[in-house]
């Protein structure tokens, strides 16, 4: 089933913009118009793209404290979940040369407009000097989970 993930924010959750179970009453954070300005000089919520969920891939060496960096990551509202797939055999070209490697993959589940800030808070904590950081749109999910994922990857408001 194709979630239709561009509801306008006034048809369901105020956060996140699709129908959903939230009770909340914060409104969607602003993003760029995808509309002109009515004659008054505001805009109405039709102006604003909803916000979308990604998947944010990264890798980590297979000793890395993975959970803590989720755990951050999630706390700090930046990812709604982060699965860590561990055991995982890299084999890559590095300065040159062929390598190998035991890593643990991190599968960030976190709305299109966090991806900014969760890439410069990811690559402040990374162990790599250059870390993966892949952004995976995503075309399909259940209008419910969809929702929860925008939700709670946004900013509480006071």
């Amino acid at each position: 089933i194709q979630a239709d993930l561009r509801v306008l924010a006034t048809d369901g959750c105020e956060k996140c913009g699709l129908e959903c179970r939230h009770a909340s009453t914060v409104p969607l954070p602003a993003r760029e118009p995808q509309g002109n300005v009515r004659s008054s000089g505001r805009r109405d919520s039709r102006d604003f793209a909803p916000l979308k969920p990604v998947l944010v891939l990264t890798t980590v060496h297979a000793a890395f404290d993975a959970a803590g960096l989720a755990r951050e990551l999630v706390e700090m509202r930046l990812a709604a979940c982060v699965n860590i797939l561990p055991g995982f055999t890299s084999i890559y070209r590095w300065e040159g040369k062929v390598e190998q490697e035991g890593e643990q993959l991190l599968l960030i589940k976190t709305a299109d407009g966090r991806v900014d800030e969760l890439r410069r808070q990811l690559l402040t904590r990374h162990p790599y000097d250059l870390p993966e950081f892949l952004v995976l749109n995503v075309d399909q999910t259940s209008k419910a989970y969809g929702a929860w994922l925008v939700h709670s990857s946004m900013p509480q408001q006071p």
